[in-house]
């Protein structure tokens, strides 16, 4: 929050006034409970309880959410749509968060197609505000700077033996100490 700050004030000349609502492993659907729950943050944050406005609402799925099919993906995308709803109400531009595979998604042979699901998933997020609101959701691709790490370390690890390769990438995840949601 600190640098978001930040990068307004230098950009701007402006303060930013920010909150931060941020559970470990918090789904979407989660955060659309906890903004009708009168004993949270997140309700005077973004729910009823509260009437600051807010720019911008940076929305981010739990990691898993690029694996998640069907009945699970549909509640996810209601939950977003919800939290969309909650933001527009606030007169905040939603941004979605797109975050990276998880440490067990980091092998050579199934991180990039974890992260392209990711990907996939979180444009039809996106989508699906565009086509309930008529609002554009803005997409903040952390997820592809990590890949796009993840695919120079491969490059430079021509001749290096692979399981040395995943160690250096498992340390570049665990130098984040934890998951940005948290």
């Amino acid at each position: 929050m600190k640098a978001v700050a930040y990068l307004v004030k230098e950009n701007t000349g402006g303060d930013a006034v920010t909150a931060q609502y941020a559970i470990r492993s918090h789904t979407w659907a989660e955060s659309a409970a906890d903004a009708m729950n009168s004993s949270t943050a997140l309700y005077s944050l973004l729910g009823p309880g509260g009437s600051q406005t807010w720019d911008y609402v940076i929305l981010q799925e739990n990691s898993a959410y690029g694996k998640w099919t069907g009945e699970q993906e549909r509640k996810s995308t209601q939950a977003l749509l919800q939290l969309a709803r909650l933001a527009k109400a606030r007169s905040a531009n939603v941004c979605l968060l797109l975050t990276w595979a998880t440490l067990a998604d980091t092998s050579a042979t199934n991180f990039i197609p974890a992260q392209a699901s990711l990907n996939d998933h979180y444009l039809r997020a996106a989508a699906a505000v565009k086509a309930d609101m008529g609002l554009d959701a803005f997409i903040a691709p952390a997820g592809l700077a990590w890949q796009k790490i993840y695919d120079e370390m491969n490059m430079t690890a021509a001749g290096i033996p692979i399981c040395t390769f995943l160690l250096d990438t498992n340390a570049l995840q665990q130098f984040e100490a934890v998951h940005q949601s948290a």
